[in-house]
């Protein structure tokens, strides 16, 4: 655990222009293919070519860089590999020593040593909400979740509750939190992940930067920030446009997709009926934190004509995701997906290019009526089926 300035001093060198002043030291059990060698890869505006160690007998000792700031590192099997997952694994990087351990997978480890301030900041934000998720995660594999329908309900709409909480706490961390030593990082992170984000969380998050914020950060925001405004107005357009292209009153489009079984379903199989076309997917916080009212609705009104198609825009990769969500959400619905994610073939007819996002058709297949949420659809719903 020792990491004084005399460690610092004795592995700081420059190479490529890259300063050496974090070591991570990692042990590396029960891996079923053990890696010959590990990466370190660095956030894309630090401009730092990614470190590397030998693993000799499942240990290895990495000396890497920060960069002058606090940011989070890749540790991978991978240097090509930039994104999370069962072989790389997120660490926040300070100056100093870190002492990391991972058994089965990279995506179990555990950090620890002087320069892990950052990281056990990092693991605490959203953990409240994480353990509630464990608690209500047992209470669905429990008999009364089968058996009990209002206990579904509230667990259901408890579960996707926390799901938003997390995302949430870790979206507004640097507003809460403005003297946190991850705010800079937090800021430029959350800001260069939005595609479109309201206005005034980005005005909010470029504010919540510190004055002492390192220059890098800075200068990315900025970057981000001036090129918001345009991306923001031509994204609006878009929707807008294509909003227009699928008109009340006009008719519905027919597709077939593949239901969660593989088997092939059409929008046209269900004429006759109301229909809600739901384009959702499993990663939209918003889309499943309306599902339970999309239950609600269907269980009020499936006995009277009433149906609910979803359609996913998970992408090929998720469909594990995909198919969690609908059993962890309970949809008792039919659930289509092509695993094209943005390119799904039905949004494309539908000029789909944001989620949440539905349409209501009417038995003869007319758009009457689009974006229902809340109690605007179990409104609309009574108005045509309880007479």
């Amino acid at each position: 655990m020792i990491a004084g300035i005399a460690l610092l001093s004795a592995i700081a060198y420059t190479s490529f222009g890259q300063t050496r002043d974090v070591v991570i030291n990692g042990i590396l059990t029960n891996m079923k293919d053990m890696p010959a060698k590990i990466y370190l890869v660095y956030i894309p505006i630090l401009n730092l070519t990614p470190d590397s160690a030998l693993v000799t007998a499942g240990k290895f000792t990495l000396t890497g860089s920060t960069g002058n700031v606090v940011s989070m590192g890749i540790l991978t099997t991978d240097k090509n590999h930039t994104t999370l997952g069962k072989n790389a694994a997120g660490i926040m990087l300070q100056k100093g020593e870190l002492q990391v351990s991972a058994s089965e997978s990279l995506q179990n480890i555990k950090v620890s040593g002087s320069a892990a301030v950052a990281q056990r900041e990092y693991e605490a934000m959203g953990r409240d909400a994480r353990d509630s998720i464990a608690v209500l995660k047992k209470a669905q594999a429990g008999e009364r979740y089968k058996t009990d329908q209002v206990f579904h309900e509230k667990t259901q709409s408890a579960l996707i509750a926390m799901y938003t909480r997390v995302v949430d706490e870790i979206m507004y961390y640097p507003l809460d939190h403005p003297g946190s030593v991850l705010t800079p990082y937090l800021t430029w992170s959350q800001l260069s992940e939005a595609t479109v984000m309201k206005t005034v969380l980005v005005d909010l998050l470029q504010h919540s930067l510190p004055v002492t914020a390192p220059k890098v950060y800075k200068l990315a925001i900025a970057k981000i920030v001036a090129k918001f405004d345009k991306a923001a107005a031509e994204f609006d357009a878009r929707v807008t446009a294509n909003d227009a292209m699928i008109p009340l009153g006009s008719k519905a489009i027919d597709f077939t997709m593949n239901d969660t079984e593989g088997k092939p379903v059409s929008l046209s199989s269900h004429k006759g009926k109301y229909v809600l076309l739901d384009f959702w997917a499993s990663w939209c916080g918003p889309c499943r934190a309306e599902n339970p009212n999309l239950i609600r609705a269907y269980n009020n009104y499936k006995d009277k004509g009433f149906e609910v198609l979803g359609v996913s825009l998970d992408a090929g990769g998720q469909k594990n995701a995909w198919l969690e969500a609908i059993k962890s959400d309970g949809l008792p619905c039919t659930e289509l997906a092509d695993l094209n994610g943005m390119n799904n073939a039905a949004a494309k007819l539908y000029h789909v290019i944001s989620i949440p996002q539905n349409y209501l058709i009417a038995p003869d297949g007319t758009i009457i009526a689009k974006n229902l949420r809340g109690e605007d659809l179990q409104k609309k719903l009574a108005s045509l089926l309880n007479k």
